[in-house]
């Protein structure tokens, strides 16, 4: 189902250097994992282990992926700024911005 995209949310998932984030829980080790008990759970940690791409994937199951062009500053041209914010407050928020 897709959306005009001017009402849709927007979830980053790289940081600010453009490094995939976390995804956690992304993996079930199952029942045999000791939780780092024996040098047997570093061999299947290593097996288990995802790539970015694999993070990817399993992340594009869940949600539309959509590579944006994000520059610094452009929030200050998608949301106008208040005289009331703090110069330290909007530098915080110049992250993508979201309409809502």
């Amino acid at each position: 189902m897709r959306h005009d995209s001017s009402q849709m949310q927007i979830i980053p998932i790289t940081d600010c250097n453009r490094n995939l984030l976390p995804v956690h829980f992304a993996i079930d080790p199952g029942p045999d994992f000791g939780w780092w008990s024996d040098e047997d759970d570093e061999s299947m940690a290593a097996r288990l282990a995802m790539t970015d791409g694999d993070k990817l994937a399993l992340l594009s199951e869940y949600m539309d992926l959509v590579k944006m062009d994000v520059r610094r500053g452009s929030v200050k041209k998608t949301r106008p700024i208040r005289a009331t914010q703090s110069t330290t407050g909007m530098d915080k928020s110049m992250t993508l911005a979201s309409s809502g």
